[in-house]
């Protein structure tokens, strides 16, 4: 993980993931109601869940306020008018990583962002292949 000099540099990096993560999803499934009318590449949709999942973790180990990057998807929302179901979706992943403790050392925080983004990943990528 980068060396993030100040919790501006933090948020601003978050609100990047984030941005990146809607305008990535929200093109996929303009059309789409639900998940499974969706034409997406798994592996391509997975992994940018697993950029959302990384952006949110790193958000909570840094004590990023909850309310702030729910802003930040609030406003990349408004922006990309992605589908309700992606929506929901980077929601959860976002508000699950607020759920899990803050670790108190710097290789700990980098542990829990990378094995959140990584459980994210893959636990969509088993969904994926069962639709």
């Amino acid at each position: 993980m980068q060396n993030i000099q100040t919790r501006g540099q933090m948020k601003n990096l978050i609100a990047s993931l984030v941005v990146f993560s809607m305008a990535t999803l929200a093109p996929v499934a303009t059309t789409a109601q639900s998940f499974n009318q969706a034409s997406i590449d798994a592996q391509e949709f997975c992994t940018t869940m697993g950029t959302v999942a990384e952006a949110s973790m790193k958000a909570r180990q840094y004590n990023i306020p909850e309310h702030d990057v729910l802003e930040m998807l609030a406003n990349s929302i408004m922006e990309n008018k992605p589908p309700a179901f992606l929506v929901a979706l980077t929601l959860r992943v976002m508000i699950r990583a607020f759920d899990e403790p803050i670790e108190k050392t710097e290789p700990s925080k980098r542990a829990a962002v990378q094995q959140y983004k990584n459980d994210v990943n893959q636990a969509c990528l088993t969904v994926m292949s069962s639709n």
